[in-house]
């Protein structure tokens, strides 16, 4: 017996290789499938879960963030926000010496990638923690949809 595939054959090839391709293309973007989204937008907030272990581990009272982009910004964005400090902290009694952070994402934020500092206030003194030298988290990608073009200006000087 010969079975031949003709169009029909040809349309479930296609239609195979379709539903493979999506597949992939979830298989790829699992981030945000697990729940962490591929970019933030400016009135959103982000959270963080802050542990600290080791010596002087239960000095820490406290944490905030700083976020600096380091990647270029876009001409129509010139003069937007590129670097935020702040940051609400909670010490968790559960697990120990760990915090919640949660930082909302100003509007006047510029597009791009950002490097996540994090700072462990303890009296007297500032530990200071960068991604990704000390932890492993980010860049944090940020996209603004909002653009201002800058206008062009003129100058002359008057007697």
């Amino acid at each position: 017996m010969t079975v031949t595939a003709g169009l029909h054959g040809s349309y479930i090839t296609m239609k195979a290789t379709f539903i493979f391709a999506m597949l992939l293309a979830v298989s790829v973007n699992g981030q945000q499938i697990s729940g962490v989204k591929p970019f933030h937008e400016p009135g959103e907030t982000l959270h963080f879960e802050v542990s600290f272990s080791g010596p002087g581990a239960t000095d820490v009272a406290s944490v905030s963030l700083h976020l600096s982009i380091s990647s270029r910004v876009s001409a129509d964005q010139e003069g937007f926000d590129t670097q935020f400090n702040g940051g609400k902290s909670e010490k968790l009694t559960t697990p120990p010496n760990t915090f919640a952070l949660s930082f909302k994402i100003p509007d006047s934020t510029a597009t791009g990638d950002y490097q996540l500092t994090i700072y462990g206030n303890v009296v007297g003194r500032v530990l200071t923690y960068e991604s990704p030298r000390d932890f492993d988290v980010g860049p944090i990608k940020i996209h603004n949809p909002r653009h201002f073009p800058k206008p062009n200006i003129s100058v002359k000087e008057l007697p």
